[in-house]
Protein backbone atom coordinates (compact mmCIF):
# COMPACT_ATOMS: atom_id res chain seq x y z
CA UNK A 1 0.00 0.00 0.00
CA UNK A 2 2.91 2.31 0.78
CA UNK A 3 4.69 1.44 -2.63
CA UNK A 4 1.81 2.33 -4.69
CA UNK A 5 0.66 5.87 -2.76
CA UNK A 6 4.23 7.08 -3.45
CA UNK A 7 3.94 5.87 -6.94
CA UNK A 8 1.17 7.92 -7.71
CA UNK A 9 2.41 10.84 -5.49
CA UNK A 10 5.45 10.65 -8.34
CA UNK A 11 3.31 10.30 -11.32
CA UNK A 12 1.29 13.54 -9.84
CA UNK A 13 4.94 15.45 -9.20
CA UNK A 14 5.89 14.38 -13.33
CA UNK A 15 3.02 15.50 -14.66
CA UNK A 16 3.09 18.81 -12.89
CA UNK A 17 6.90 19.45 -14.19
CA UNK A 18 5.62 18.61 -18.03
CA UNK A 19 2.22 20.94 -17.24
CA UNK A 20 4.46 23.63 -16.47
CA UNK A 21 6.88 23.19 -19.19
CA UNK A 22 3.59 23.27 -21.68
CA UNK A 23 2.78 26.22 -20.23
CA UNK A 24 6.33 27.87 -20.24
CA UNK A 25 6.37 26.73 -24.09
CA UNK A 26 3.00 28.79 -24.68
CA UNK A 27 3.73 31.58 -23.39
CA UNK A 28 6.79 31.59 -25.30
CA UNK A 29 4.76 31.04 -28.34
CA UNK A 30 1.98 33.56 -27.25
CA UNK A 31 5.39 36.71 -26.90
CA UNK A 32 6.45 35.09 -30.34
CA UNK A 33 2.50 35.49 -31.88
CA UNK A 34 2.51 38.86 -29.93
CA UNK A 35 5.64 39.91 -31.74
CA UNK A 36 4.97 38.69 -35.20
CA UNK A 37 1.32 40.20 -35.11
CA UNK A 38 3.59 43.73 -33.88
CA UNK A 39 6.00 43.08 -36.82
CA UNK A 40 2.90 42.99 -39.24
CA UNK A 41 0.68 45.62 -38.21
CA UNK A 42 4.14 47.78 -38.27
CA UNK A 43 4.51 46.61 -42.13
CA UNK A 44 0.88 47.01 -42.60
CA UNK A 45 1.63 50.40 -41.33
CA UNK A 46 4.37 51.32 -43.75
CA UNK A 47 2.75 49.83 -46.44
CA UNK A 48 -0.34 51.80 -46.10
CA UNK A 49 1.82 54.52 -45.39
CA UNK A 50 3.70 53.94 -48.53
CA UNK A 51 0.41 53.22 -50.86
CA UNK A 52 -1.01 56.67 -49.15
CA UNK A 53 1.63 59.05 -49.62
CA UNK A 54 3.11 57.43 -53.19
CA UNK A 55 4.27 60.07 -55.55
CA UNK A 56 1.29 58.73 -58.26
CA UNK A 57 -2.22 57.86 -57.11
CA UNK A 58 -3.53 54.68 -56.86
CA UNK A 59 -7.81 54.04 -56.99
CA UNK A 60 -9.75 50.84 -57.76
CA UNK A 61 -12.97 51.20 -59.62
CA UNK A 62 -15.47 48.47 -59.49
CA UNK A 63 -17.90 47.30 -62.09
CA UNK A 64 -19.58 50.19 -62.70
CA UNK A 65 -16.97 52.76 -62.52
CA UNK A 66 -17.78 53.73 -59.02
CA UNK A 67 -14.66 54.52 -56.32
CA UNK A 68 -13.91 51.68 -54.26
CA UNK A 69 -10.23 52.18 -52.75
CA UNK A 70 -8.35 55.28 -53.44
CA UNK A 71 -4.78 56.43 -51.75
CA UNK A 72 -4.26 60.11 -50.11
CA UNK A 73 -2.08 61.42 -53.35
CA UNK A 74 -4.66 60.08 -55.79
CA UNK A 75 -7.65 61.78 -53.32
CA UNK A 76 -5.07 65.19 -53.72
CA UNK A 77 -5.46 64.65 -57.32
CA UNK A 78 -9.07 64.86 -57.71
CA UNK A 79 -9.07 67.83 -54.75
CA UNK A 80 -11.23 66.23 -52.67
CA UNK A 81 -11.21 64.45 -49.00
CA UNK A 82 -9.78 61.13 -49.12
CA UNK A 83 -13.44 59.63 -46.89
CA UNK A 84 -16.05 61.32 -49.29
CA UNK A 85 -14.57 59.94 -51.88
CA UNK A 86 -15.61 56.05 -51.93
CA UNK A 87 -18.87 55.14 -53.97
CA UNK A 88 -18.35 58.30 -56.29
CA UNK A 89 -18.60 57.33 -59.95
CA UNK A 90 -14.79 58.45 -61.42
CA UNK A 91 -16.17 59.41 -64.20
CA UNK A 92 -17.39 62.86 -62.51
CA UNK A 93 -13.89 64.17 -61.94
CA UNK A 94 -12.69 64.26 -65.44
CA UNK A 95 -13.26 67.19 -68.23
CA UNK A 96 -16.76 66.22 -69.60
CA UNK A 97 -14.84 66.53 -73.16
CA UNK A 98 -12.84 63.61 -72.11
CA UNK A 99 -15.80 60.77 -70.80
CA UNK A 100 -16.31 59.04 -73.88
CA UNK A 101 -12.45 58.55 -74.43
CA UNK A 102 -12.44 57.16 -70.35
CA UNK A 103 -15.13 54.83 -70.94
CA UNK A 104 -13.47 53.52 -74.41
CA UNK A 105 -10.73 52.74 -73.03
CA UNK A 106 -12.29 50.94 -69.83
CA UNK A 107 -14.21 48.60 -72.51
CA UNK A 108 -11.09 48.09 -74.88
CA UNK A 109 -9.28 47.15 -71.21
CA UNK A 110 -11.73 44.75 -70.45
CA UNK A 111 -12.54 43.33 -73.85
CA UNK A 112 -8.39 42.54 -74.70
CA UNK A 113 -7.98 42.41 -70.30
CA UNK A 114 -4.49 44.04 -70.68
CA UNK A 115 -3.33 47.41 -69.08
CA UNK A 116 -4.10 50.52 -71.55
CA UNK A 117 -2.33 54.08 -71.01
CA UNK A 118 -3.61 56.96 -71.75
CA UNK A 119 -4.11 60.83 -70.94
CA UNK A 120 -6.96 62.70 -69.05
CA UNK A 121 -8.08 65.64 -68.06
CA UNK A 122 -9.69 66.08 -64.47
CA UNK A 123 -11.40 68.48 -62.87
CA UNK A 124 -9.87 69.21 -59.99
CA UNK A 125 -11.76 70.80 -57.78
CA UNK A 126 -9.82 73.31 -55.75
CA UNK A 127 -6.76 73.95 -58.28
CA UNK A 128 -8.85 73.60 -61.39
CA UNK A 129 -7.64 71.36 -64.93
CA UNK A 130 -5.21 69.18 -64.29
CA UNK A 131 -3.33 67.03 -66.59
CA UNK A 132 -2.93 62.92 -65.58
CA UNK A 133 -1.25 59.92 -67.33
CA UNK A 134 -3.56 56.29 -67.01
CA UNK A 135 -1.87 53.51 -66.00
CA UNK A 136 -5.25 51.29 -66.27
CA UNK A 137 -5.37 47.83 -65.19
CA UNK A 138 -7.69 45.32 -65.69
CA UNK A 139 -8.68 42.83 -62.38
CA UNK A 140 -10.60 39.78 -63.57
CA UNK A 141 -12.91 38.00 -60.63
CA UNK A 142 -13.34 34.56 -61.96
CA UNK A 143 -14.93 33.51 -59.00
CA UNK A 144 -17.55 36.33 -59.08
CA UNK A 145 -17.47 37.26 -63.00
CA UNK A 146 -16.81 40.69 -62.62
CA UNK A 147 -13.72 42.74 -63.57
CA UNK A 148 -12.69 45.28 -61.26
CA UNK A 149 -9.80 47.99 -62.28
CA UNK A 150 -6.98 49.27 -60.72
CA UNK A 151 -5.68 52.89 -61.63
CA UNK A 152 -2.32 54.85 -61.53
CA UNK A 153 -2.36 58.24 -61.52
CA UNK A 154 0.53 60.56 -62.73
CA UNK A 155 0.47 64.41 -62.64
CA UNK A 156 1.15 65.67 -65.75
CA UNK A 157 0.50 69.23 -65.31
CA UNK A 158 4.09 71.01 -64.87
CA UNK A 159 5.09 68.93 -68.25
CA UNK A 160 2.34 70.14 -70.33
CA UNK A 161 3.14 73.55 -69.23
CA UNK A 162 6.13 72.99 -70.31
CA UNK A 163 5.56 71.17 -73.49
CA UNK A 164 3.08 73.77 -74.34
CA UNK A 165 5.45 76.65 -73.74
CA UNK A 166 8.25 75.10 -76.25
CA UNK A 167 5.19 74.08 -78.82
CA UNK A 168 4.53 77.87 -78.62
CA UNK A 169 7.90 78.99 -78.61
CA UNK A 170 8.73 76.60 -81.23
CA UNK A 171 5.57 77.80 -83.37
CA UNK A 172 6.96 81.29 -82.94
CA UNK A 173 9.75 80.30 -83.90
CA UNK A 174 8.72 78.62 -87.14
CA UNK A 175 6.57 81.83 -88.08
CA UNK A 176 9.49 83.96 -87.78
CA UNK A 177 11.84 81.78 -89.72
CA UNK A 178 8.72 81.00 -92.08
CA UNK A 179 7.96 84.58 -93.00
CA UNK A 180 11.92 86.15 -92.66
CA UNK A 181 12.72 88.62 -94.95
CA UNK A 182 16.14 86.70 -94.22
CA UNK A 183 15.77 83.45 -96.46
CA UNK A 184 17.12 80.54 -93.98
CA UNK A 185 18.47 76.82 -94.52
CA UNK A 186 19.13 74.05 -92.22
CA UNK A 187 21.60 71.48 -93.49
CA UNK A 188 22.98 67.89 -92.09
CA UNK A 189 26.73 66.79 -91.66
CA UNK A 190 26.28 65.68 -95.63
CA UNK A 191 25.77 68.94 -96.83
CA UNK A 192 22.15 67.88 -97.14
CA UNK A 193 19.34 70.56 -96.75
CA UNK A 194 16.67 69.25 -94.35
CA UNK A 195 14.83 72.26 -93.57
CA UNK A 196 14.86 75.62 -96.48
CA UNK A 197 11.77 78.59 -94.84
CA UNK A 198 9.51 80.23 -97.48
CA UNK A 199 11.36 83.12 -98.49
CA UNK A 200 14.42 80.67 -99.58
CA UNK A 201 11.48 78.50 -101.65
CA UNK A 202 9.98 81.52 -102.81
CA UNK A 203 13.04 83.13 -103.88
CA UNK A 204 14.40 79.67 -105.93
CA UNK A 205 10.73 79.59 -107.01
CA UNK A 206 11.15 75.78 -106.44
CA UNK A 207 9.42 73.64 -104.18
CA UNK A 208 11.02 72.16 -101.15
CA UNK A 209 11.13 68.32 -103.20
CA UNK A 210 14.12 70.18 -105.78
CA UNK A 211 16.24 71.69 -103.10
CA UNK A 212 15.88 69.02 -100.34
CA UNK A 213 19.00 66.57 -100.17
CA UNK A 214 22.11 67.41 -102.06
CA UNK A 215 19.98 68.76 -104.94
CA UNK A 216 20.55 72.55 -103.38
CA UNK A 217 23.96 71.72 -104.69
CA UNK A 218 22.32 72.43 -107.88
CA UNK A 219 20.79 75.25 -107.81
CA UNK A 220 24.33 77.30 -107.15
CA UNK A 221 25.71 78.66 -110.28
CA UNK A 222 28.38 75.81 -111.60
CA UNK A 223 31.39 78.62 -111.87
CA UNK A 224 30.75 79.23 -107.98
CA UNK A 225 29.69 75.54 -107.08
CA UNK A 226 33.50 74.08 -106.42
CA UNK A 227 34.51 76.97 -104.72
CA UNK A 228 31.12 76.82 -102.38
CA UNK A 229 31.82 73.11 -101.48
CA UNK A 230 35.50 73.51 -100.98
CA UNK A 231 34.43 76.57 -98.76
CA UNK A 232 31.51 74.33 -96.84
CA UNK A 233 33.49 71.45 -96.85
CA UNK A 234 36.75 73.64 -94.84
CA UNK A 235 33.91 75.08 -92.11
CA UNK A 236 32.90 71.33 -91.68
CA UNK A 237 36.07 70.28 -90.55
CA UNK A 238 36.68 73.04 -88.80
CA UNK A 239 32.84 73.26 -87.37
CA UNK A 240 33.59 77.01 -87.86
CA UNK A 241 30.96 79.42 -89.55
CA UNK A 242 31.26 80.65 -92.76
CA UNK A 243 30.44 83.67 -95.29
CA UNK A 244 30.84 84.14 -98.78
CA UNK A 245 28.88 85.41 -101.85
CA UNK A 246 27.84 83.23 -104.61
CA UNK A 247 25.35 83.18 -107.88
CA UNK A 248 22.44 81.15 -107.50
CA UNK A 249 19.55 80.16 -110.11
CA UNK A 250 16.14 80.76 -109.75
CA UNK A 251 14.12 79.28 -112.28
CA UNK A 252 12.01 82.78 -113.05
CA UNK A 253 14.79 85.70 -112.55
CA UNK A 254 18.36 83.57 -114.01
CA UNK A 255 21.22 83.78 -111.73
CA UNK A 256 21.10 86.34 -108.50
CA UNK A 257 23.90 87.03 -105.80
CA UNK A 258 23.52 86.48 -102.89
CA UNK A 259 25.66 86.87 -99.72
CA UNK A 260 25.60 83.57 -97.32
CA UNK A 261 26.29 82.84 -93.57
CA UNK A 262 26.08 79.61 -91.99
CA UNK A 263 26.98 78.84 -88.22
CA UNK A 264 27.36 75.36 -86.88
CA UNK A 265 24.72 73.35 -85.40
CA UNK A 266 26.22 71.32 -82.33
CA UNK A 267 24.35 69.07 -79.78
CA UNK A 268 25.14 70.04 -75.70
CA UNK A 269 27.66 67.27 -75.86
CA UNK A 270 29.66 69.69 -78.57
CA UNK A 271 28.96 67.22 -81.48
CA UNK A 272 28.56 69.23 -84.49
CA UNK A 273 25.78 67.78 -86.55
CA UNK A 274 25.21 70.91 -89.33
CA UNK A 275 24.82 73.93 -90.20
CA UNK A 276 22.41 76.98 -90.00
CA UNK A 277 22.40 78.88 -92.51
CA UNK A 278 20.78 82.63 -93.87
CA UNK A 279 21.47 84.24 -97.54
CA UNK A 280 20.53 87.69 -98.22
CA UNK A 281 19.72 88.68 -102.09
CA UNK A 282 22.37 91.17 -103.14
CA UNK A 283 22.29 91.48 -106.55
CA UNK A 284 20.96 95.10 -107.11
CA UNK A 285 23.40 96.09 -104.38
CA UNK A 286 26.36 94.79 -106.11
CA UNK A 287 24.65 96.27 -109.41
CA UNK A 288 24.57 99.62 -107.68
CA UNK A 289 27.75 99.33 -106.65
CA UNK A 290 29.45 98.37 -110.00
CA UNK A 291 27.37 101.21 -111.40
CA UNK A 292 28.83 104.20 -108.84
CA UNK A 293 32.58 102.22 -109.46
CA UNK A 294 32.13 102.68 -112.96
CA UNK A 295 30.92 105.86 -112.42
CA UNK A 296 33.28 106.89 -110.18
CA UNK A 297 36.71 105.62 -112.52
CA UNK A 298 34.86 107.81 -115.35
CA UNK A 299 34.88 110.97 -113.44
CA UNK A 300 38.50 109.85 -112.10
CA UNK A 301 39.20 109.88 -115.75
CA UNK A 302 37.36 112.94 -116.51
CA UNK A 303 39.20 114.85 -113.41
CA UNK A 304 42.24 113.73 -113.91
CA UNK A 305 41.96 114.85 -117.74
CA UNK A 306 40.77 118.44 -116.20
CA UNK A 307 43.99 118.45 -114.21
CA UNK A 308 46.47 117.71 -117.27
CA UNK A 309 44.53 120.73 -119.16
CA UNK A 310 45.14 122.65 -116.60
CA UNK A 311 48.58 121.92 -116.19
CA UNK A 312 48.84 122.13 -119.41
CA UNK A 313 47.49 125.77 -119.81
CA UNK A 314 49.51 126.94 -117.11
CA UNK A 315 52.67 125.50 -118.74
CA UNK A 316 51.28 127.71 -121.85
CA UNK A 317 50.90 130.39 -119.93
CA UNK A 318 54.53 130.28 -118.47
CA UNK A 319 55.70 129.79 -122.33
CA UNK A 320 54.16 133.21 -123.73
CA UNK A 321 55.91 134.71 -120.58
CA UNK A 322 59.18 133.48 -121.33
CA UNK A 323 58.67 134.56 -124.52
CA UNK A 324 57.45 137.96 -123.53
CA UNK A 325 60.74 138.14 -121.63
CA UNK A 326 62.62 138.35 -125.30
CA UNK A 327 61.47 141.86 -125.67
CA UNK A 328 61.96 143.51 -122.23
CA UNK A 329 64.83 145.08 -121.60
CA UNK A 330 63.68 146.51 -118.23
CA UNK A 331 65.47 144.20 -115.88
CA UNK A 332 62.22 145.22 -112.76
CA UNK A 333 59.28 143.65 -115.25
CA UNK A 334 61.81 140.89 -116.40
CA UNK A 335 62.14 140.23 -112.41
CA UNK A 336 58.41 140.28 -111.73
CA UNK A 337 57.75 138.09 -114.93
CA UNK A 338 60.02 135.43 -113.71
CA UNK A 339 58.63 135.32 -110.18
CA UNK A 340 55.40 135.17 -112.06
CA UNK A 341 56.38 131.96 -113.92
CA UNK A 342 57.90 130.40 -110.40
CA UNK A 343 54.40 130.81 -109.16
CA UNK A 344 52.76 129.18 -112.12
CA UNK A 345 55.25 126.26 -112.00
CA UNK A 346 54.09 125.91 -108.19
CA UNK A 347 50.31 125.51 -109.53
CA UNK A 348 51.28 123.58 -112.26
CA UNK A 349 53.46 121.32 -110.34
CA UNK A 350 50.59 120.56 -108.11
CA UNK A 351 47.95 119.90 -111.13
CA UNK A 352 51.08 116.96 -111.95
CA UNK A 353 50.65 115.56 -109.15
CA UNK A 354 47.59 114.99 -109.00
CA UNK A 355 47.11 113.91 -112.82
CA UNK A 356 49.38 111.16 -112.08
CA UNK A 357 48.27 110.04 -108.97
CA UNK A 358 45.75 107.72 -107.82
CA UNK A 359 44.39 109.76 -105.66
CA UNK A 360 42.77 112.72 -106.85
CA UNK A 361 41.75 114.05 -103.66
CA UNK A 362 45.31 114.29 -101.58
CA UNK A 363 48.64 114.92 -102.75
CA UNK A 364 51.91 113.74 -100.79
CA UNK A 365 53.30 116.90 -100.13
CA UNK A 366 56.83 116.35 -98.98
CA UNK A 367 57.16 114.46 -102.42
CA UNK A 368 55.89 117.77 -103.99
CA UNK A 369 58.44 119.78 -101.83
CA UNK A 370 61.29 117.90 -103.21
CA UNK A 371 60.60 118.02 -106.57
CA UNK A 372 59.63 121.87 -106.45
CA UNK A 373 62.38 122.93 -104.35
CA UNK A 374 64.75 121.53 -106.61
CA UNK A 375 63.33 123.25 -109.38
CA UNK A 376 63.62 126.32 -107.89
CA UNK A 377 67.53 125.58 -106.68
CA UNK A 378 68.15 124.20 -111.03
CA UNK A 379 66.36 127.87 -111.77
CA UNK A 380 68.72 130.46 -109.41
CA UNK A 381 71.42 127.88 -109.95
CA UNK A 382 73.84 131.33 -111.89
CA UNK A 383 73.25 132.96 -108.85
CA UNK A 384 73.62 131.19 -106.16
CA UNK A 385 76.94 129.62 -104.76
CA UNK A 386 77.77 127.20 -102.33
CA UNK A 387 74.60 126.73 -101.03
CA UNK A 388 73.00 123.50 -98.96
CA UNK A 389 69.42 122.41 -98.90
CA UNK A 390 68.52 120.85 -95.90
CA UNK A 391 65.20 118.61 -96.12
CA UNK A 392 63.18 117.31 -92.68
CA UNK A 393 59.85 116.51 -94.42
CA UNK A 394 56.93 114.11 -92.36
CA UNK A 395 54.97 111.97 -95.11
CA UNK A 396 51.71 114.34 -95.61
CA UNK A 397 48.96 114.21 -97.82
CA UNK A 398 46.96 117.30 -98.31
CA UNK A 399 43.81 118.62 -100.39
CA UNK A 400 44.59 120.52 -103.03
CA UNK A 401 43.69 123.76 -102.26
CA UNK A 402 45.68 123.38 -98.76
CA UNK A 403 48.95 122.57 -101.38
CA UNK A 404 48.13 125.20 -103.62
CA UNK A 405 48.13 127.57 -100.78
CA UNK A 406 51.68 125.69 -99.58
CA UNK A 407 53.11 125.78 -102.75
CA UNK A 408 52.77 129.41 -103.27
CA UNK A 409 54.13 129.64 -99.45
CA UNK A 410 57.23 127.54 -100.55
CA UNK A 411 57.94 129.29 -103.55
CA UNK A 412 57.96 132.79 -102.28
CA UNK A 413 59.79 132.16 -99.15
CA UNK A 414 62.38 130.06 -101.38
CA UNK A 415 62.47 132.48 -103.75
CA UNK A 416 63.18 135.53 -101.44
CA UNK A 417 65.93 133.52 -99.55
CA UNK A 418 67.97 132.43 -102.88
CA UNK A 419 67.45 136.02 -104.20
CA UNK A 420 68.17 137.84 -101.44
CA UNK A 421 69.93 136.14 -98.46
CA UNK A 422 72.99 135.44 -100.08
CA UNK A 423 74.39 138.21 -102.08
CA UNK A 424 77.79 137.97 -103.99
CA UNK A 425 77.18 134.44 -103.93
CA UNK A 426 78.19 133.40 -100.14
CA UNK A 427 77.69 129.58 -98.83
CA UNK A 428 74.81 129.07 -96.88
CA UNK A 429 72.15 126.58 -96.36
CA UNK A 430 68.32 126.77 -96.30
CA UNK A 431 66.32 124.46 -94.11
CA UNK A 432 63.05 123.02 -94.86
CA UNK A 433 60.75 121.48 -92.05
CA UNK A 434 57.21 119.96 -92.77
CA UNK A 435 55.64 118.41 -89.85
CA UNK A 436 52.33 117.11 -88.76
CA UNK A 437 50.54 117.92 -85.41
CA UNK A 438 47.30 116.45 -84.94
CA UNK A 439 44.80 118.54 -87.18
CA UNK A 440 47.70 120.92 -88.07
CA UNK A 441 50.51 121.61 -90.41
CA UNK A 442 53.79 123.13 -89.74
CA UNK A 443 55.87 125.04 -93.08
CA UNK A 444 59.24 126.07 -90.97
CA UNK A 445 62.02 128.29 -93.97
CA UNK A 446 65.12 129.54 -92.34
CA UNK A 447 68.43 130.28 -93.66
CA UNK A 448 71.35 131.68 -92.12
CA UNK A 449 71.80 134.78 -94.26
CA UNK A 450 71.96 138.16 -94.25
CA UNK A 451 68.63 138.74 -92.57
CA UNK A 452 65.52 140.71 -92.76
CA UNK A 453 66.02 144.58 -92.40
CA UNK A 454 65.72 146.04 -88.74
CA UNK A 455 62.29 147.68 -89.56
CA UNK A 456 60.69 144.75 -91.37
CA UNK A 457 57.46 144.40 -90.80
CA UNK A 458 55.40 141.96 -93.46
CA UNK A 459 51.69 144.26 -92.97
CA UNK A 460 53.91 147.22 -94.44
CA UNK A 461 56.16 145.50 -97.56
CA UNK A 462 56.72 146.35 -100.85
CA UNK A 463 57.29 142.64 -101.64
CA UNK A 464 54.14 141.25 -103.39
CA UNK A 465 55.82 137.64 -102.69
CA UNK A 466 55.51 138.23 -98.66
CA UNK A 467 52.43 140.27 -98.91
CA UNK A 468 50.65 137.09 -100.81
CA UNK A 469 52.23 135.02 -98.12
CA UNK A 470 50.26 136.94 -95.27
CA UNK A 471 47.49 137.15 -97.17
CA UNK A 472 47.48 133.16 -97.76
CA UNK A 473 48.38 132.25 -94.39
CA UNK A 474 45.06 134.55 -93.18
CA UNK A 475 43.20 132.64 -95.81
CA UNK A 476 43.44 129.38 -94.17
CA UNK A 477 42.75 130.77 -90.60
CA UNK A 478 46.75 130.15 -89.88
CA UNK A 479 49.55 131.47 -87.34
CA UNK A 480 52.67 133.13 -88.72
CA UNK A 481 55.85 133.72 -86.89
CA UNK A 482 58.62 135.46 -88.07
CA UNK A 483 62.32 135.25 -86.10
CA UNK A 484 65.32 137.01 -86.97
CA UNK A 485 68.03 135.61 -84.37
CA UNK A 486 71.07 135.26 -86.33
CA UNK A 487 69.34 133.44 -89.14
CA UNK A 488 66.19 134.26 -90.70
CA UNK A 489 63.05 131.67 -89.91
CA UNK A 490 59.41 131.68 -91.03
CA UNK A 491 57.11 129.93 -89.05
CA UNK A 492 53.86 128.55 -90.82
CA UNK A 493 50.93 126.40 -89.17
CA UNK A 494 47.52 125.67 -91.23
CA UNK A 495 44.81 123.82 -90.86
CA UNK A 496 43.94 120.91 -92.36
CA UNK A 497 40.70 120.06 -91.52
CA UNK A 498 38.12 122.66 -92.72
CA UNK A 499 37.40 123.53 -89.10
CA UNK A 500 38.63 126.97 -88.69
CA UNK A 501 41.25 128.24 -86.19
CA UNK A 502 41.26 131.75 -84.90
CA UNK A 503 44.06 133.03 -86.70
CA UNK A 504 47.00 134.55 -84.83
CA UNK A 505 48.70 138.02 -86.01
CA UNK A 506 52.46 137.72 -87.18
CA UNK A 507 55.59 138.05 -85.16
CA UNK A 508 58.44 139.42 -85.72
CA UNK A 509 61.28 138.81 -83.41
CA UNK A 510 64.70 140.61 -83.75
Amino acid sequence: MKNNGKEKIDEVQSLSEELREKEIQIELQRTELFEKQSELEESRDRYADLYDFAPNGYLTLDTQGLIKEINFTGAQMLGVDKRNIVDLPFINFLVKDDFQKFLNTLRVAKQQNIPKTEEFRVSNKRIGTIYVHFVLTPLRDYKYKEVNFRISLTDLTERKKIEDRLKESEERFRTMAEYSPVMIWVSDMDYNIVYANKTKLEFLKRPFNEVKDHKWIDTIHPGDRERFLAILKRAYEAGESLSTELRVNCKENGDRDVLISAAPRKLPGGKMIGFTGTEVDITERLKVKRDLENSLREKEILLKEIHHRIKNNLQIISSLLNLQLNYLENEEIIEMLKSSQSRIRSMAMIHEKLYKTKELSNINFAEYTREFTTYLFNTYRSKIGNLRLNLDLSDIKLDINLSISLGLILNELITNALKHAFPNNEAGKVNISLKEEGEQVQLIISDNGKGLPDNFDIKNTNSLGLELVDSLVEQHKGSLEIKTNGHTEFRITLQKSSKPKTPAKAKYNA
